[in-house]
């Protein structure tokens, strides 16, 4: 109905249940919320760094659900104001990676999937040429408006399960989240390079190389575990229950 009657959110690990606009409302009513939250990872992340470092950040998400697809431009742009609100606009890059439906429909087959995905790629395209449509980002928030002809982020990747032939993978959720994964990892741990001689430090050079080395030693129950926790962001007790292990079992492996 036009006053939201209706509309039935159901409990809060349905998510929004495939509806995009829910998804949207629960972000916005929370907005102030995610600044600080935001505000409080990014101070974190910086801290007893000695300069003005760089900063990366990554930004993960499906297009295809009620919830990633209702809210990944909100929170993109979210990002956006927190980084001008803290001075460090000019020293980060952010990166999307958005799963498109193919990557949902493994899991999660249902008919909004394609739709709800359809939708999300039109706005991600318009957003992102923003420079040739004349368009820009206009949204009130719970206390701050963002403004900008800025696109949502400065590179974004668009992850897909279907091979070169168009056919969709065996496991195909996995495989898009490992193969992610594989990528930001050797994003984040690639060797710093000396902006003056262009050569890299032994130090840096040496722990690059032990992570390395460390990420490619771990089992695939080891990487499952990585990927539930620090990328889709699940509790020790939500990871056990998903590989059948208990949740001290997964703390162990985690350490």
């Amino acid at each position: 109905q036009g006053d939201g009657s209706g509309i039935s959110i159901q409990s809060a690990e349905a998510g929004a249940g495939g509806v995009r606009q829910i998804g949207r409302l629960l972000l916005i009513r929370s907005s102030k919320t995610l600044v600080e939250k935001l505000t409080n990872i990014i101070t974190e992340a910086r801290k007893d760094l000695s300069g003005s470092p760089s900063l990366n950040i990554h930004i993960f998400t499906g297009l295809a659900g009620g919830t990633g697809a209702g809210i990944f431009l909100d929170v993109c742009y979210i990002v956006q104001h927190v980084l001008n609100q803290m001075g460090l606009a000019g020293q980060a890059y952010t990166c999307g990676y958005f799963f498109l439906p193919d990557v949902n429909m493994a899991n999660h087959p249902t008919e909004y999937v394609p739709i709800n995905g359809f939708a999300s790629m039109k706005e991600l395209d318009y957003c992102m040429n923003y420079d040739n449509n004349g368009g820009e980002w206009d949204q009130q928030y719970d206390g701050f408006t963002v403004k900008t002809s800025a696109p949502p982020v400065k590179l974004a990747h668009l992850i897909t399960a279907t091979d070169s032939e168009g056919h969709i993978v065996s496991n195909a959720y996995n495989y898009a989240m490992h193969a992610v994964v594989d990528y930001v990892l050797e994003y984040v741990i690639k060797p710093f390079v000396n902006e003056t001689d262009d050569k890299v430090s032994e130090e840096n050079w040496s722990e690059s190389i032990s992570l390395s080395d460390a990420l490619n030693s771990l089992d695939e129950k080891e990487r499952d575990i990585l990927i539930k926790r620090y990328f889709e962001g699940k509790t020790q007790t939500e990871v056990s229950k998903e590989i059948g292990l208990s949740q001290a079992q997964v703390s162990r492996l985690e350490s």
